[in-house]
């Protein structure tokens, strides 16, 4: 599926933040946007432990709908 307006400007925002997060040395994070606002959080937490998403769940339906996906991708 295409890009939208909205991927562009959300793209834009996270980079933006991460190139002012660099150029100040804060350089082991992401930038994420996390409960209605956009902030950094170190990698280390990110990866600490594995997110589970439940495949007959309403998440990964919509994963699947909007990026017209096949549920069996087999």
């Amino acid at each position: 599926m295409p890009a939208n307006a909205h991927d562009s400007a959300f793209c834009l925002l996270l980079g933006q933040n991460a190139v002012h997060a660099g150029m100040s040395g804060r350089t082991i994070c992401w930038w994420v946007f996390w409960k209605k606002e956009y902030t950094h959080i170190p990698i280390s937490l990110a990866v600490s432990e594995r997110k589970k998403i439940d495949p007959e769940g309403r998440l990964w339906t919509t994963v699947l709908t909007s990026t017209g996906q096949p549920k069996n991708m087999v």
